[in-house]
């Protein structure tokens, strides 16, 4: 959590985070050599590129 000016908490910005777990998978695949492995991040990367272009498409429609 981040301190808001109010000294509360608040959330990080979600597509900060999105972008973090992009780079781990990315880094994952960079250095992992197991197959299975591979082959199973790239799916996950897969479908969260699918999810991102829905969002966006989402919000295309919206705004």
């Amino acid at each position: 959590m981040i301190p808001s000016p109010d000294h509360g908490t608040k959330p990080p910005f979600k597509g900060a985070i999105d972008m973090s777990i992009d780079r781990f998978i990315l880094k994952k695949l960079d250095s992992c050599h197991e197959e299975h492995t591979r082959r199973n991040l790239v799916k996950l990367f897969k479908l969260r590129i699918k999810k991102a272009e829905k969002e966006e498409n989402r919000n295309l429609r919206i705004g």
